[in-house]
Protein backbone atom coordinates (compact mmCIF):
# COMPACT_ATOMS: atom_id res chain seq x y z
CA UNK A 1 0.00 0.00 0.00
CA UNK A 2 1.08 3.61 -0.66
CA UNK A 3 0.88 6.01 2.10
CA UNK A 4 1.49 9.46 1.74
CA UNK A 5 1.64 11.38 5.17
CA UNK A 6 1.20 15.07 4.99
CA UNK A 7 2.06 17.75 7.63
CA UNK A 8 2.57 21.56 7.94
CA UNK A 9 6.28 22.11 8.28
CA UNK A 10 6.55 22.31 12.16
CA UNK A 11 8.89 19.81 14.23
CA UNK A 12 5.54 19.89 16.55
CA UNK A 13 3.22 18.54 13.90
CA UNK A 14 5.40 16.41 11.53
CA UNK A 15 7.04 14.55 13.93
CA UNK A 16 5.40 12.95 16.04
CA UNK A 17 3.71 10.99 13.15
CA UNK A 18 7.08 9.72 12.11
CA UNK A 19 7.30 6.70 14.48
CA UNK A 20 4.11 5.47 12.51
CA UNK A 21 5.74 6.58 8.94
CA UNK A 22 8.45 4.63 10.01
CA UNK A 23 6.34 1.29 11.43
CA UNK A 24 4.77 0.86 8.53
CA UNK A 25 7.61 1.60 6.02
CA UNK A 26 8.93 -1.46 7.75
CA UNK A 27 6.18 -3.15 7.72
CA UNK A 28 6.77 -3.26 3.72
CA UNK A 29 4.48 -0.27 2.68
CA UNK A 30 5.71 2.45 1.08
CA UNK A 31 5.17 5.86 3.26
CA UNK A 32 6.35 9.34 1.74
CA UNK A 33 5.90 12.54 3.16
CA UNK A 34 5.01 15.43 1.80
CA UNK A 35 5.96 18.77 3.73
CA UNK A 36 8.10 21.46 2.98
CA UNK A 37 11.51 23.10 4.42
CA UNK A 38 13.16 21.90 6.21
CA UNK A 39 12.22 18.63 6.27
CA UNK A 40 12.80 18.19 2.43
CA UNK A 41 14.93 15.73 1.75
CA UNK A 42 16.58 15.17 5.14
CA UNK A 43 14.03 12.19 6.58
CA UNK A 44 14.74 8.70 6.69
CA UNK A 45 11.67 8.30 4.08
CA UNK A 46 10.81 9.96 0.56
CA UNK A 47 9.68 13.91 0.97
CA UNK A 48 7.72 15.64 -1.50
CA UNK A 49 6.53 19.25 -1.53
CA UNK A 50 3.30 19.51 0.25
CA UNK A 51 2.75 22.79 -0.45
CA UNK A 52 4.41 25.95 -1.67
CA UNK A 53 7.97 26.90 -0.52
CA UNK A 54 6.95 29.89 0.54
CA UNK A 55 4.23 29.22 3.03
CA UNK A 56 5.05 29.19 6.62
CA UNK A 57 3.67 29.66 10.02
CA UNK A 58 5.08 32.98 10.65
CA UNK A 59 3.46 33.95 7.54
CA UNK A 60 0.04 32.45 7.86
CA UNK A 61 0.19 34.21 11.16
CA UNK A 62 0.39 37.53 9.23
CA UNK A 63 -2.22 37.05 6.72
CA UNK A 64 -4.70 35.36 9.19
CA UNK A 65 -4.68 38.32 10.75
CA UNK A 66 -4.71 40.61 7.64
CA UNK A 67 -7.91 38.75 6.57
CA UNK A 68 -9.37 38.30 10.13
CA UNK A 69 -8.28 41.40 12.08
CA UNK A 70 -11.89 41.10 14.30
CA UNK A 71 -10.76 37.50 15.29
CA UNK A 72 -8.90 36.45 18.36
CA UNK A 73 -7.85 33.27 20.40
CA UNK A 74 -9.07 30.21 19.64
CA UNK A 75 -11.10 31.57 16.64
CA UNK A 76 -8.22 32.93 15.22
CA UNK A 77 -6.38 29.83 15.31
CA UNK A 78 -9.17 28.23 13.37
CA UNK A 79 -9.11 30.76 10.43
CA UNK A 80 -5.66 30.44 10.60
CA UNK A 81 -5.48 26.73 9.97
CA UNK A 82 -9.21 26.24 7.96
CA UNK A 83 -8.63 29.80 6.11
CA UNK A 84 -4.95 31.03 5.39
CA UNK A 85 -2.79 27.19 5.63
CA UNK A 86 -5.55 25.12 4.01
CA UNK A 87 -5.89 27.24 1.05
CA UNK A 88 -2.39 27.27 0.39
CA UNK A 89 -1.90 23.73 1.11
CA UNK A 90 -5.11 21.73 -1.00
CA UNK A 91 -3.86 22.67 -4.86
CA UNK A 92 -0.16 21.55 -4.27
CA UNK A 93 -1.56 18.14 -2.38
CA UNK A 94 -4.08 17.59 -5.27
CA UNK A 95 -0.93 17.76 -7.68
CA UNK A 96 1.11 15.20 -5.64
CA UNK A 97 -1.61 13.11 -4.67
CA UNK A 98 -2.87 13.25 -9.02
CA UNK A 99 0.91 12.11 -9.53
CA UNK A 100 1.44 9.55 -6.64
CA UNK A 101 -1.92 8.33 -6.23
CA UNK A 102 -1.49 7.12 -2.97
CA UNK A 103 -3.86 4.58 -1.35
CA UNK A 104 -4.21 6.27 1.42
CA UNK A 105 -3.76 10.11 2.96
CA UNK A 106 -2.68 10.32 6.72
CA UNK A 107 -2.33 13.83 7.54
CA UNK A 108 -1.45 15.80 10.69
CA UNK A 109 -5.22 17.13 11.83
CA UNK A 110 -4.31 20.63 11.72
CA UNK A 111 -3.20 20.39 7.98
CA UNK A 112 -6.77 20.28 7.35
CA UNK A 113 -5.41 21.18 3.72
CA UNK A 114 -4.33 17.52 2.90
CA UNK A 115 -8.08 16.53 4.24
CA UNK A 116 -9.14 18.81 2.13
CA UNK A 117 -7.21 17.53 -1.34
CA UNK A 118 -7.84 13.61 -0.24
CA UNK A 119 -11.49 14.27 -0.05
CA UNK A 120 -12.27 16.16 -3.47
CA UNK A 121 -10.17 12.78 -4.96
CA UNK A 122 -11.73 10.34 -3.66
CA UNK A 123 -8.95 9.03 -1.29
CA UNK A 124 -9.30 7.13 1.95
CA UNK A 125 -7.83 9.73 4.21
CA UNK A 126 -7.33 9.55 8.03
CA UNK A 127 -6.22 12.47 10.36
CA UNK A 128 -3.38 12.53 13.20
CA UNK A 129 -4.01 14.41 16.23
CA UNK A 130 -1.27 16.26 18.15
CA UNK A 131 -3.35 18.11 20.49
CA UNK A 132 -5.45 16.74 23.89
CA UNK A 133 -8.35 18.29 22.64
CA UNK A 134 -9.06 16.50 19.79
CA UNK A 135 -12.87 17.61 19.82
CA UNK A 136 -11.78 20.50 18.26
CA UNK A 137 -10.47 18.73 14.78
CA UNK A 138 -14.24 17.91 13.33
CA UNK A 139 -15.01 22.14 14.05
CA UNK A 140 -11.93 22.86 12.12
CA UNK A 141 -12.78 20.70 9.17
CA UNK A 142 -15.98 21.85 9.04
CA UNK A 143 -15.12 25.44 9.02
CA UNK A 144 -12.23 24.15 6.51
CA UNK A 145 -15.23 23.33 4.18
CA UNK A 146 -17.09 26.61 4.40
CA UNK A 147 -13.81 28.20 3.51
CA UNK A 148 -12.09 25.86 0.97
CA UNK A 149 -16.04 25.51 -0.93
CA UNK A 150 -14.80 26.50 -4.53
CA UNK A 151 -12.19 23.49 -4.59
CA UNK A 152 -15.15 21.02 -4.41
CA UNK A 153 -16.93 22.94 -7.05
CA UNK A 154 -14.42 23.66 -9.50
CA UNK A 155 -14.05 20.00 -9.63
CA UNK A 156 -17.87 19.41 -10.18
CA UNK A 157 -17.89 17.89 -6.43
CA UNK A 158 -20.19 18.18 -3.75
CA UNK A 159 -18.53 19.61 -0.80
CA UNK A 160 -19.33 17.16 2.21
CA UNK A 161 -21.92 18.17 4.54
CA UNK A 162 -22.32 17.89 8.15
CA UNK A 163 -20.10 18.72 11.66
CA UNK A 164 -17.23 15.92 11.06
CA UNK A 165 -14.03 15.17 9.77
CA UNK A 166 -13.08 15.46 6.08
CA UNK A 167 -11.39 11.95 7.03
CA UNK A 168 -12.72 8.54 8.09
CA UNK A 169 -11.19 8.43 11.35
CA UNK A 170 -8.66 10.74 13.60
CA UNK A 171 -5.33 8.54 15.03
CA UNK A 172 -5.32 9.65 18.55
CA UNK A 173 -1.61 8.99 20.41
CA UNK A 174 -3.17 10.91 23.87
CA UNK A 175 -2.91 8.57 26.46
CA UNK A 176 -5.98 7.45 27.99
CA UNK A 177 -5.43 8.99 31.40
CA UNK A 178 -4.85 12.70 29.33
CA UNK A 179 -7.67 12.12 27.17
CA UNK A 180 -11.02 13.60 27.26
CA UNK A 181 -14.60 12.41 26.33
CA UNK A 182 -15.03 12.78 22.28
CA UNK A 183 -18.30 13.15 20.31
CA UNK A 184 -20.31 9.93 19.61
CA UNK A 185 -19.70 10.96 15.97
CA UNK A 186 -15.84 10.78 16.35
CA UNK A 187 -14.50 7.43 15.11
CA UNK A 188 -11.03 7.37 17.25
CA UNK A 189 -8.04 4.97 16.25
CA UNK A 190 -6.31 5.19 19.71
CA UNK A 191 -1.97 4.68 19.10
CA UNK A 192 0.92 4.48 21.67
CA UNK A 193 2.27 7.69 21.47
CA UNK A 194 6.58 7.46 20.78
CA UNK A 195 9.03 9.93 20.40
CA UNK A 196 10.86 10.52 17.09
CA UNK A 197 14.21 12.51 16.87
CA UNK A 198 16.78 12.95 14.16
CA UNK A 199 19.79 10.50 13.87
CA UNK A 200 21.67 13.75 12.86
CA UNK A 201 20.76 15.95 15.49
CA UNK A 202 23.79 16.68 17.69
CA UNK A 203 23.80 16.63 21.47
CA UNK A 204 25.12 20.22 22.83
CA UNK A 205 27.57 20.17 24.83
CA UNK A 206 26.00 21.88 28.14
CA UNK A 207 23.19 18.75 27.84
CA UNK A 208 26.07 16.54 28.99
CA UNK A 209 28.65 18.70 30.90
CA UNK A 210 29.00 18.17 34.88
CA UNK A 211 25.77 19.75 36.55
CA UNK A 212 26.01 20.50 40.26
CA UNK A 213 22.06 20.89 40.49
CA UNK A 214 18.96 18.79 38.13
CA UNK A 215 18.10 20.34 35.22
CA UNK A 216 14.84 20.72 34.03
CA UNK A 217 13.05 21.04 30.41
CA UNK A 218 10.08 22.80 29.69
CA UNK A 219 8.34 23.42 26.39
CA UNK A 220 5.64 24.84 25.74
CA UNK A 221 5.31 23.16 22.09
CA UNK A 222 4.51 25.91 19.04
CA UNK A 223 1.44 27.94 20.47
CA UNK A 224 3.83 29.99 22.72
CA UNK A 225 4.55 32.04 19.84
CA UNK A 226 7.17 34.03 20.87
CA UNK A 227 5.57 34.84 24.39
CA UNK A 228 8.77 35.52 26.26
CA UNK A 229 6.80 36.39 29.55
CA UNK A 230 4.81 32.58 29.51
CA UNK A 231 8.45 31.15 29.11
CA UNK A 232 10.20 33.04 31.93
CA UNK A 233 7.10 32.81 34.73
CA UNK A 234 7.16 29.10 34.10
CA UNK A 235 11.18 28.88 34.48
CA UNK A 236 10.49 31.13 37.37
CA UNK A 237 7.97 29.21 39.11
CA UNK A 238 9.54 25.55 38.06
CA UNK A 239 12.51 26.35 39.51
CA UNK A 240 10.77 28.19 42.79
CA UNK A 241 8.47 25.94 43.46
CA UNK A 242 10.75 22.76 43.18
CA UNK A 243 14.37 23.77 43.71
CA UNK A 244 13.78 26.84 45.71
CA UNK A 245 15.99 29.23 42.74
CA UNK A 246 13.10 31.29 42.65
CA UNK A 247 15.14 34.22 42.70
CA UNK A 248 18.26 33.36 40.83
CA UNK A 249 15.82 33.18 37.98
CA UNK A 250 13.87 36.23 38.37
CA UNK A 251 17.73 37.63 37.99
CA UNK A 252 18.32 36.22 34.90
CA UNK A 253 14.55 36.89 33.77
Amino acid sequence: MKIMFASLGAYGHLYPMMPLALALANAGHEAVIASGPPFLGRLPLPTVAGYPADVELDWAIQEARRRHPELHDQDFSMAMFADVTAEAVAPTMIEQCERLRPDLVIYEAMNTGAGVAANVLGIPAAAYSIALVSFIYPALDTATVGYQRDTWLQRDRTPPEGNGLLAAALINPTPPTLAREEGDELLTIPIRSVAYNESSAEVPAWLTATRARPRVYLTLGTVAFGAVEVLSRAVAEICGARYGCFGHCRARR
